[in-house]
C-alpha cells in the first residue's frame, strides 16, 4: 500500500465520513477495527494488509479515488463560493 498518496491529516480529517462508506463497501472491518485505526493512517495500513491481503490492492485504489474525489469536490465548492463572492 502506498503510504505516501493520502495526506495523514486528510485521512484523519474525513475519517468520521470515509469510514462509514469503507465499511459499507469493504465488508472486512469489523467495528472493533474502526475504532482501534480512529483516523490514522498507519493504522489504516496495517489493518488492511491484516484483513485483506488478497484485495490489498483494491481497497487501496478505492480510497485513493474516495480521497480524490472529496478533494474534487471541495475545490469545486470552494470555486464557486469565490465566484458568488466576486458577483
Amino acid at each position: 500500500m502506498s503510504r505516501d498518496r493520502l495526506n495523514k491529516d486528510r485521512f484523519r480529517g474525513n475519517w468520521p465520513q470515509f469510514k462509514g462508506e469503507l465499511q459499507k463497501n469493504w465488508q472486512y472491518f469489523t467495528d472493533d477495527d474502526l475504532v482501534e485505526v480512529e483516523g490514522d493512517y498507519d493504522k489504516f495500513v496495517t489493518m488492511v494488509q491484516k484483513r485483506c491481503r488478497e484485495k490489498e490492492e483494491d481497497v487501496v485504489r478505492w480510497t485513493n479515488n474516495w480521497y480524490s474525489k472529496r478533494e474534487q469536490d471541495e475545490v469545486l465548492a470552494s470555486k464557486a463560493t469565490i465566484s458568488r463572492n466576486q458577483m
